[in-house]
């Protein structure tokens, strides 16, 4: 069995969050976060027509976010949700270990399933619709293979190309 990797309240976090829309697979925007209860007292309000505090943090609840996100943990089961987890794992991995071999320095933190690698020219941004800033990043949700990765690495090989030609006239 694999070492476990630090990655809860026992280990020092504050807060753990999870994208519903982009792990679970919801058809729309949704995440949950799960804080310490002294940091989720620091943003409660009082909301007089509900008898209760307001802890969310854009003071409003979507109320087919939590169902969904139920449906879904509960038909996948912890098995199911390890599994997507692997294969998510599994994919960020492969997609690190691609783009150093054409020269990419890309990384990621123990247990992420997100790759970060130097920005990526404007045409590859746009195609992948990656985000990106002072660095690029890829997230390798539970939807993602490694055959888009390699349609990825491609495209990557083709946009240095030229350059490189370029700089050799």
């Amino acid at each position: 069995m694999e070492p476990r990797v630090p990655f809860d309240f026992e280990d020092g976090a504050d807060s753990i969050s999870i994208s519903g829309h982009k792990f679970i697979g919801s058809p729309f925007p949704s995440g949950v976060i799960i804080a310490k209860r002294s940091l989720r007292d620091r943003i409660a309000r009082g909301i007089s027509y509900i008898g209760s505090l307001d802890t969310t943090i854009t003071g409003s609840r979507n109320g087919h976010s939590p169902l969904f996100l139920w449906y879904a943990i509960k038909k996948m089961g912890i098995e199911g949700l390890e599994k997507r987890y692997r294969h998510s794992l599994e994919t960020a991995e492969y997609c690190k270990q691609e783009l150093a071999k054409i020269g990419i320095p890309a990384w990621t933190n123990t247990g992420a399933i997100t790759v970060v690698f130097p920005k990526v020219p404007e045409p590859i941004k746009e195609k992948w619709q990656l985000a990106t800033d002072e660095a690029t990043h890829i997230i390798c949700m539970p939807n993602v293979t490694k055959k888009q990765i390699d349609e990825f690495i491609v495209d990557m090989v083709n946009e240095k190309e030229p350059v490189a030609s370029m700089a050799c006239n």
